[in-house]
């Protein structure tokens, strides 16, 4: 059997997910607190100034999380099969969820609010995607809408 190296970047992660938690953490208490104050211009810019450095430990997580996957491939006659998936997984779930975090806290929108109705005609249904939003959002939230109809479109009739 060939000696192969074994690196354990487990304190790495650790550090990752505390770092995480505590810009998650002091991001939550800043916008709870300009929350109480009735101040949504400073909830936003808590969210958005908090994006940047989520943004980076998501993407080193997950960059870290795909490198467990492919670099662990554990067998389970060795016994340790089974952190292939407890590891790797869940590392590279939590670096997503940092990144679409940051993406989301990055987004200059203020007021999104959408409705979607369903009426039925006959043996097809009219489906209505009415948007109220930031003008400054307008055209990019009615491409994406329209895109995503397209797709409900052609999934449900094909």
């Amino acid at each position: 059997m060939a000696f192969a190296p074994f690196i354990d970047d487990l304190g790495f992660v650790v550090a990752l997910i505390l770092a995480g938690a505590a810009v998650l953490t002091y991001a939550s208490i800043r916008a709870f607190w300009h929350i109480l104050r009735n101040d949504p211009v400073r909830v936003r810019a808590t969210f958005k100034a908090s994006a940047v450095p989520a943004g980076i430990i998501g993407i080193v997580t997950l960059a870290l999380g795909l490198w467990t996957e492919f670099t662990w491939p554990y067998l389970l006659s060795d016994g340790l099969g089974s952190y292939n998936i407890f590891f790797g997984d869940i590392i590279s779930l939590f670096g997503m969820v940092m990144i679409v975090y940051a993406i989301v806290g990055g987004i200059p929108v203020i007021n999104h609010e959408a409705t979607i109705t369903v009426i039925p005609q006959g043996s097809t249904s009219h489906v209505t995607w009415d948007v109220d939003v930031d003008d400054n959002m307008t055209d990019m939230m009615c491409q994406v809408y329209r895109q995503s109809l397209q797709a409900l479109k052609d999934h449900l009739s094909g």
